[in-house]
């Protein structure tokens, strides 16, 4: 008992105990239970929360949705990514500025030397080529493919 008649551990089961928790490798604190995905964010470096999304690292690893809420775990890991598209698949930056050749490197190894870039839209139709050293700051569901770099039309020298 607690000097004000408050079991402790009853006093942990409704939510006033703090939950140890790490968003992008620093330390934050919450008294919460239960948080979703853009509250971790908020809990971590302001310029990381609107236009990227929360992935728990421990355990299980996966994206969490904005919306979404999950129980809290003392010294529990999340970080902050953007998910794009390459190639067809989700993928996911932990940057929001990249290179053309820092996209690939998201993919499979096969496919970055001797391949360039090229930003689509959502029917696959190429927008423009984005150039191994340009950098482009990406945004959610981004669509991007890499295709061989052979010296053909848009290849970069």
């Amino acid at each position: 008992m607690s000097e004000q008649g408050i079991d402790v551990s009853e006093a942990q089961h409704h939510g006033h105990h703090t939950i140890n928790l790490f968003v992008d490798g620093v330390g934050v604190t919450t008294h919460a239970h239960r948080l979703n995905g853009l509250q971790i964010r908020e809990l971590g470096a302001r310029d990381r929360v609107h236009g990227f999304k929360t992935e728990i690292v421990s355990g299980h690893v996966r994206v969490i949705a904005d919306h979404e809420e999950v129980e809290l775990h003392n010294e529990e890991h999340f970080r902050t990514v953007i998910e794009i598209y390459l190639d067809g698949e989700l993928v996911i930056s932990r940057l929001k500025t990249l290179t053309g050749r820092q996209i690939r490197e998201l993919g499979p190894a096969d496919r970055v030397d001797g391949f360039e870039t090229q930003e689509v839209d959502e029917h696959g139709k190429k927008k423009r080529t984005i150039g191994d050293t340009e950098q482009i700051e990406i945004h959610e569901h981004e669509r991007f493919r890499t295709v061989p770099n052979n010296g053909g039309p848009g290849a970069t020298f």
